[in-house]
């Protein structure tokens, strides 16, 4: 009997111990910690966040397709035209968005880029935000199928046929003898992790919004009124330099006074005034006289007359009987040839003296006949003509006034059901648990025997 009681203990202690290790198994199951449950939060939100990143960049691009039409796009192979995000709001092309930290994205290194191909053009977006960023590369084209001219190219894709795969799973099984449950305990808190109602624990739930995120929306534009900058231009005629409020320009006339008459007499050029008379020494060639000795002639039938080149000298003359064609007595001459050196003489010769008559005219002035001109300028000075405008820093002009439209925006949040579990536990007391698996969750032979399910299941 001692033997007995003792093998009985040991296995009652064996039990118990198998127990407590499978009771803090089902406490982690049951209650994960924080960090599992933050993690499970983070990927829940995370889809939300990328959701609104992805609506952004795609607003971006279809903004960016209406505004580039066939005048804006580039002209040559490799060009670009970009517009950054502050140039899309400028433009009007989209209204201001938040990313999901509620923070305005980069004005400047968000952008849409657009490239000229050689038979499409390739548009990068570009969105740049304190939570993500990222692109995207868009082809765009007059396709057959474009309703207005430039759309977004279609890929034909086939559908993929994936194989059915059926997933396979195996249940537990449990039976417990020669034990009993005990009280159930106080219900949990509310908890977002899926808990399932066994034999050993009841489950109640309840389903209640919760804010996953918020949403800018444009709720309407106000419309906002100031005074035009007034800008004052004087201008002239033409001609005319504007000084400060007053047109000059220079007028020229001319001014003529008589000139001075001046009598002088006078000679022609090279005679010298003497007295009623103008005279002057003239030098002239009076006869040749012979120089250096040339040479002698003989039986000449003349002689030669001095030139300015040479003196002839008669040095012999003969009376001789000659034939030459016919027979006669003629003289023939002997003389001698020289240089002709000249010989000059002069005289004085006088000619009438000239009065001319002359006019003159001050410094400044031109002769015209016997009149003195000369060109005066003086400063015409007019009132400048007044233009008044008016111009606006931002906004439109309107008369004296310029608009500006601001839109009026409104964050609202995003909600999302959350069913959250609450559950209560009782412990079986003592007696003995089996375990079994089965491959079906209606094992008719394993009910039969007392077995239920723990819920449990695992992947085959």
């Amino acid at each position: 009997m001692y033997e007995e009681r003792e093998r009985f203990s040991v296995r009652d202690v064996i039990l118990q111990i198998i127990l407590v290790v499978l009771f803090v198994f089902l406490l982690l199951w049951l209650f994960p910690t924080k960090s599992y449950v933050d993690n499970k939060v983070g990927n829940t939100l995370n889809p939300i966040n990328q959701q609104l990143f992805s609506q952004n960049i795609n607003t971006m691009k279809e903004a960016a397709t209406s505004y580039f039409t066939t005048s804006r796009l580039p002209k040559n192979i490799g060009d670009k035209e970009t517009l950054t995000l502050g140039d899309m709001l400028d433009k009007k092309l989209l209204i201001p968005f938040l990313d999901s930290n509620n923070n305005q994205c980069s004005l400047t290194e968000s952008y849409v880029e657009i490239t000229k191909m050689d038979d499409e053009y390739i548009l990068k977006v570009n969105l740049s935000c304190s939570d993500n960023s990222d692109y995207i590369l868009v082809h765009l084209g007059c396709y057959s199928y474009c309703e207005n001219g430039l759309c977004e190219k279609q890929e034909e894709t086939k559908p993929v046929v994936k194989p059915t795969i059926t997933q396979k799973y195996k249940y537990e099984y449990e039976l417990v003898t020669n034990g009993k449950w005990g009280e159930w305990s106080s219900w949990s808190n509310w908890s977002k992790v899926k808990v399932d109602k066994t034999d050993y624990r009841n489950v109640k739930t309840k389903n209640e919004k919760v804010i996953t995120g918020t949403e800018t929306i444009k709720v309407g534009t106000e419309t906002i009124t100031k005074d035009a900058k007034e800008n004052v231009n004087y201008y002239c005629p033409k001609g005319y330099t504007r000084e400060g409020t007053r047109c000059t320009r220079p007028v020229t006339k001319t001014e003529t006074i008589d000139a001075t008459k001046n009598a002088k007499d006078n000679c022609p050029s090279g005679y010298t005034l003497n007295g009623n008379e103008c005279s002057k020494e003239v030098t002239y060639l009076s006869s040749y006289k012979k120089g250096d000795y040339v040479k002698t002639v003989y039986n000449a039938s003349s002689v030669p007359k001095d030139t300015n080149k040479y003196f002839y000298k008669e040095v012999g003359a003969d009376y001789v009987y000659a034939c030459e064609g016919s027979c006669a007595f003629k003289w023939v001459y002997t003389y001698e040839v020289y240089k002709s050196t000249p010989v000059y003489k002069t005289k004085v010769e006088t000619v009438a003296k000239n009065t001319t008559t002359t006019y003159s005219c001050p410094s400044g002035y031109t002769l015209s006949g016997t009149k003195c001109n000369k060109q005066v300028t003086t400063t015409q000075t007019i009132n400048a003509s007044k233009n008044v405008t008016y111009s606006c820093d931002a906004g439109e002009l309107s008369g004296k006034s310029c608009i500006t439209y601001k839109d009026k925006y409104e964050t609202i949040n995003i909600y999302e059901t959350v069913t959250y579990y609450s559950y209560q536990e009782r412990k079986y007391i003592s007696g003995e648990r089996k375990i079994v698996w089965s491959t079906t969750k209606n094992d008719t032979k394993l009910i039969e025997q007392g077995y239920k399910l723990t819920g449990k299941t695992q992947k085959i």
